[in-house]
């Protein structure tokens, strides 16, 4: 593979080629997220002619990367392939390489995968899922239990994901209960459809994800709970998004007392149930059905997807919270990070 100083040699005894393959690269992604897709939204979306998107289609045509039919243009299964096995290049080309292995120093963290910021917050989700799907296709494997939580970007997560072959021995349970809103982002509902696009076994439960003391401590001792809590001492793969404390405490519809604790503590993050402040410190727990904070220090691979939506100090409180785990998110986000840090 090649290295920075390859990349350095070839942007500067070729950089009309270094932009091609770029430009060709991002016409290439803009398809795979949005197919069926025109020519004149492809154009409008690098702001350049539809003559040249045109030319560039009629090469990947050629080449069997793309298909062309009357409801607009698709990738095909070689050009996701394709996708996928230039990204490390192209992520040194943007320096995005770099700021990941600077973002993962700064951390300390395992592992930081960065990609490109879109203007478009929805496609730069989407973007984010994509690669933290792929990456997660590639470490997984039979008999692993994957616990994941829910969210747009989570959801994206599950939707985007290409999966080549199934895994009938592994789990897929939620990670917390429902939030009440969005029936389809919840964490119940993503882990379902995860089981289904790997073919794999489902565990799933519809109960609330907060809780008052009566009500937790009473359904504590349902056998649908202790299953569960069974399913969740046994994952050793995670994914979850990071949630800003302040716009979780609205999902959670906190009461204005606890609000106000919150903002008094400097909260700044929100996983499984707990708030925290920027360096990682607990500053607020609620009850919760779902993962808790000892089961999550345990699980031996975490991958956390966030971006956009100024979730910077989100990403850095849950980052000081444990160091072994896999950080996806946006280059705009990660220089924002690397600014605080």
């Amino acid at each position: 593979m090649m290295g920075q100083k390859d990349i350095d040699y070839i942007k500067k005894f070729a950089p009309d080629l270094v932009d091609k393959f770029i430009f060709r690269y991002k016409i290439l992604e803009y398809i795979s997220l949005n197919a069926p897709v025109g020519r004149r939204n492809i154009s409008a979306y690098l702001g350049v002619g539809e003559r040249i998107v045109r030319n560039e289609l009629y090469f990947f045509t050629d080449e069997k990367i793309v298909e062309v039919i009357k409801s607009g243009t698709f990738i095909t299964n070689l050009g996701l392939s394709m996708l996928e096995e230039l990204r490390e290049i192209i992520n040194i080309f943007n320096e995005n390489q770099a700021i990941a292995d600077d973002l993962r120093k700064k951390l300390e963290i395992k592992k930081v995968i960065i990609c490109d910021s879109y203007e478009d917050e929805f496609l730069g989700k989407e973007q984010i899922a994509k690669v933290a799907s792929e990456y997660f296709l590639n470490i997984i494997s039979e008999n692993d239990v994957i616990g994941i939580s829910g969210g747009t970007t989570v959801k994206s997560f599950v939707d985007i994901m290409n999966v080549k072959k199934f895994f009938k021995n592994i789990s897929v349970i939620p990670a917390r209960g429902s939030l009440g809103n969005g029936l389809e982002y919840q964490s119940n509902v993503v882990a379902n459809n995860l089981s289904k696009k790997l073919g794999a076994n489902f565990f799933g439960t519809f109960l609330p994800d907060y809780l008052d003391d009566l009500t937790f401590d009473r359904l504590k001792d349902l056998e649908e709970v202790k299953t569960l809590i069974e399913y969740l001492n046994k994952i050793n793969i995670l994914v979850f998004g990071i949630g800003r404390a302040d716009a979780m405490a609205k999902r959670r519809s906190l009461t204005e007392d606890e609000i106000n604790i919150l903002n008094e503590k400097n909260a700044v993050s929100e996983a499984f149930g707990n708030y925290f402040d920027i360096d990682g410190n607990a500053v607020y727990s609620s009850n919760t059905i779902g993962l808790d904070m000892e089961q999550y220090l345990k699980i031996k691979e975490v991958i956390a997807i966030a971006g956009y939506g100024e979730k910077y100090k989100a990403i850095i409180s849950i980052c000081n919270i444990r160091k072994d785990m896999t950080l996806v998110t946006d280059k705009e986000s990660a220089k924002k990070i690397l600014n605080i840090l």
